[in-house]
């Protein structure tokens, strides 16, 4: 606070690095609003004392802070609350409340008083405000966060400054939005300013606090899912929309040319020695360019390159490399799954086109499709083998995340039976826009009825009731699995590894409703961006 309250009284140079402003943005925020969070029913943190005393210093300290603004008669309350408790308890008055092991008595009494001490003045200027984002669309935000059900029974203060905190994250995120691809042939992303609210509400929903480079990743990703999904259809879907079996193939070798680290005519190489910590390439030098221009189409370039920057992130991102031989494998594994799935989805679009989806001989009913194509078209299975290798890399120290036969199993079926209802609940919600761009949806199959082109129509309606009604099966299937994974073998481990399970456990959570919430705004609102180009292998709406 004191840095920021120099760099705006002049006193030091102002931050010109808007990530680094950002960084310390959040620093701050989350150092205040999980305090504030955390406070227990009895106004106390842990009935401590001292740890109270702590907290009423941190609280009447965050009063000073222009982000709070907003939040400011929960911090007054939660202060009160507290000086109520440190009156109230003292080490002579009650022997039973707890103290940390290294805080004398002398100690305790010093911080109480300072804690009493510091709540008697209420600061005139608020400092930060240099440290605020756009919060213009949280209004509108917050409506729709409160028709799902995630968040119906959640205040409306706490949701507000939930997403304060994801405008924080925006900066960082945008300025590696384009990194990779350039969104061409599409119209402006409405998603981007969904996805760095989405991960904090979710993370203070269920009071995971989850770090910080957990919910950039998870951002990053989705922001990267969704545009990988833009990109298959409105460059490589119209560049190959004649020559399937060659962009099959070029996925193909940049994927095992990245993981096996070879040449894909020439790009590898010089990718990943521009590669910053985070596996992303600007691709600025130029004779990549070059050379992709003299040996190739320039229909080519426009696929590979991106390709190829996009395939090094995922794979050669540094946690991911730290992570288990086996996390490592299924990231690889999925990714080619996710991509040649989307080529897939792309070759029943073009049947669909042609009125050939579903006559004669169907390649899959809907509930084959729903748990194949569908669901890996999503990136839910690649996304969440993603997190699988990040969590076994940060939590399990390099060891597979999932270590026991059982869990392997479970966690495979919790991540399908996931997919599955993201692709519902996505079926559900961009019924219009798959019609409009001949996107196979889930209505389109037999066992819905015919087609209804009125998306209005009664018929569309029962349909759209149907779908719902079987994603909600799924979500018992996944509550099952998770419920497995989660009590799978709690008596036979060690303390530590008790403690290191149950973390995982809790951002697994966080990230299921993540990815519920994505699916739940999907049947409120569609959020997908559409084509501006000709569409010769469209895809679907929202990647989870």
């Amino acid at each position: 606070m004191k840095l920021v309250e120099l760099t705006e009284k002049g006193d030091l140079p102002t931050f010109d690095d808007i990530v680094t402003k950002s960084r310390i943005a959040i620093c701050l925020y989350q150092a205040c609003f999980r305090t504030l969070l955390e406070q227990d029913a009895n106004g106390s943190w842990n009935s401590s004392v001292a740890d109270t005393a702590h907290a009423i210093i941190i609280l009447t300290e965050a009063r000073r802070f222009d982000l709070f603004r907003e939040t400011k008669g929960e911090f007054d309350s939660a202060i009160e609350r507290a000086v109520r408790f440190v009156k109230a308890n003292t080490i002579s008055q009650n022997p039973s409340i707890k103290e940390v092991s290294f805080a004398s008595s002398l100690l305790t009494e010093t911080f109480r008083l300072s804690a009493l001490n510091s709540t008697r003045e209420r600061p005139d200027t608020l400092i930060g405000s240099s440290l605020r984002e756009d919060t213009s669309a949280i209004p509108k935000l917050m409506k729709l966060w409160k028709y799902t059900p995630l968040f119906q029974t959640i205040p409306d203060w706490q949701i507000r400054a939930s997403m304060i905190e994801g405008t924080l994250f925006r900066p960082v995120v945008r300025a590696r939005r384009l990194n990779i691809f350039t969104r061409q042939g599409v119209e402006e992303d409405k998603y981007f300013d969904v996805i760095p609210v989405a991960w904090p509400t979710c993370n203070y929903r269920t009071r995971t606090f989850a770090p910080s480079c957990f919910l950039f990743e998870g951002m990053m990703a989705a922001l990267l899912n969704y545009q990988v999904d833009e990109f298959i259809e409105a460059v490589a879907g119209v560049n190959y929309a004649d020559n399937i079996p060659e962009l099959r193939q070029i996925i193909d070798d940049v994927i095992v040319s990245i993981s096996e680290e070879k040449s894909v005519d020439g790009i590898y190489e010089t990718l990943w020695e521009e590669s910053a910590a985070n596996g992303i390439s600007e691709l600025t030098n130029g004779s990549v360019a070059d050379r992709l221009s003299t040996s190739d189409e320039v229909k080519r370039r426009e696929v590979l390159v991106p390709l190829t920057k996009f395939v090094t992130h995922a794979l050669k991102h540094p946690s991911i490399l730290s992570a288990s031989p086996w996390d490592q494998k299924n990231v690889t594994n999925e990714l080619r799954i996710y991509l040649q799935t989307h080529v897939t989805q792309s070759e029943d679009n073009m049947l669909l086109k042609q009125g050939k989806f579903t006559k004669g001989v169907m390649r899959e009913h809907f509930f084959r499709w729903v748990r194949t194509t569908s669901a890996d078209h999503t990136s839910a299975t690649y996304t969440f083998n993603f997190i699988s290798a990040l969590l076994g890399s940060w939590i399990e120290n390099g060891q597979d995340c999932f270590p026991s036969t059982q869990e392997k199993y479970y966690a495979a079926a919790a991540c399908q039976h996931l997919a599955a209802m993201c692709r519902m609940y996505n079926d559900h919600g961009s019924a219009v826009r798959d019609h409009d761009e001949a996107n196979v949806n889930a209505v389109d199959f037999p066992e819905f009825g015919v087609r209804v082109v009125d998306s209005g129509d009664i018929e569309m309606t029962r349909k759209k009731a149907a779908l719902f009604e079987v994603a909600q099966y799924e979500r018992s299937c996944i509550e099952e699995a998770f419920r497995r994974l989660e009590a799978h073998g709690a008596g036979t481990r060690s303390a530590d590894a008790r403690a290191r399970k149950s973390r995982q456990m809790e951002i697994w959570r966080m990230f299921y409703n993540v990815t519920d919430l994505f699916g739940q705004i999907y049947v409120l609102r569609d959020i997908g961006s559409r084509l501006t180009v000709g569409n010769g292998m469209p895809g679907n709406g929202l990647p989870s």
